[in-house]
């Protein structure tokens, strides 16, 4: 009988303690989601090379790509936030805030040290405009650590 109350409160301290650190993630999210929506974004240049792309997915909806690659400077610890302002009803990509930070230094590539060549995110659009004839403002919430250890925080809007 101890055995399987000592199960029951293990098991009760793991779930707890999981639920804490995603409902902390998600938090995060939910206020970088918050200040993409509400920010009046006055575009800075970014540090890397940002690219979208839209095609039509095979279920029907819009599939939007973003790339950022080509780094003008070395960026450690990278998250990422990539929204449309019409679109409600789909999650929108991350990287660096439910799974790892990924490194972006110019010209080099190690996968063993996250360092990357570039980030790709992919998102949906529910609408059955074709890729020509959607037209949407993007914005991109970008936060890194700089060579120097500096958090740079930015925010840029693209419209299409």
């Amino acid at each position: 009988m101890k055995y399987i109350v000592s199960f029951i409160i293990l098991c009760i301290l793991l779930t707890g303690c999981s639920k804490e650190e995603v409902s902390k993630e998600m938090q995060q999210y939910q206020n970088i989601l918050n200040q993409l929506k509400t920010e009046s974004i006055k575009n800075k240049e970014l540090p890397c090379h940002l690219e979208v792309s839209l095609e039509k997915s095979t279920s029907g909806e819009l599939m939007y790509t973003v790339t950022l690659d080509e780094p003008k400077e070395e960026m450690y610890q990278v998250q990422a936030v990539f929204i449309s302002l019409k679109e409600k009803e789909n999650s929108y990509p991350s990287v660096g805030i439910f799974d790892d930070k990924l490194n972006m230094i110019p010209n080099q590539v190690n996968h063993k040290k996250n360092i990357v060549k570039g980030i790709v995110l992919v998102g949906y659009l529910n609408t059955s405009k074709t890729p020509k004839e959607y037209h949407d403002t993007f914005r991109l919430y970008l936060k890194y650590k700089t060579k120097d250890k500096k958090i740079k925080t930015i925010y840029y809007e693209k419209k299409i």
